[in-house]
């Protein structure tokens, strides 16, 4: 399990064009990928699973616990992410809801995530 971190603070801001927003890239994936937003409401989880294909949840708002097969669980809030290598047992639990990207992928690792790559590891 690893962990990442993402806010408007770590973004870059474009200015361009007349632009004014702030841009924080997540990954380059060079492999067919699965990208889904999950959503938990209170009390809601994802049971103890393991990985066919390396995960990364991003989550966008809320907060909720995430745990593998080694680890206690830890806590996950808007602006953090973790990955999931394949073949990671893991669960992912919310007292009061959160919402998350994820993106799967076969090929997806830490050279391609990157928040790893900018901002380091979190946690």
């Amino acid at each position: 399990m690893k962990f990442f971190k993402f806010d408007m603070d770590l973004g870059m801001h474009v200015t361009h064009f007349d632009s004014n927003f702030f841009i924080t890239p997540f990954a380059q994936l060079e492999a067919e990928a699965k990208i889904s937003l999950f959503t938990l409401r209170e009390n809601g989880g994802i049971g103890f699973h393991k990985a066919i294909v390396p995960q990364l949840l991003v989550v966008l708002a809320g907060e909720g616990y995430v745990r593998n097969d080694i680890d206690d669980f830890v806590q996950l809030s808007k602006g953090e992410a973790v990955l999931w290598e394949a073949g990671e047992w893991h669960e992912t639990k919310s007292d009061n809801g959160l919402i998350a990207l994820v993106i799967e992928s076969i090929n997806l690792n830490n050279n391609q995530i990157l928040l790893e790559a900018k901002y380091g590891i979190q946690h």
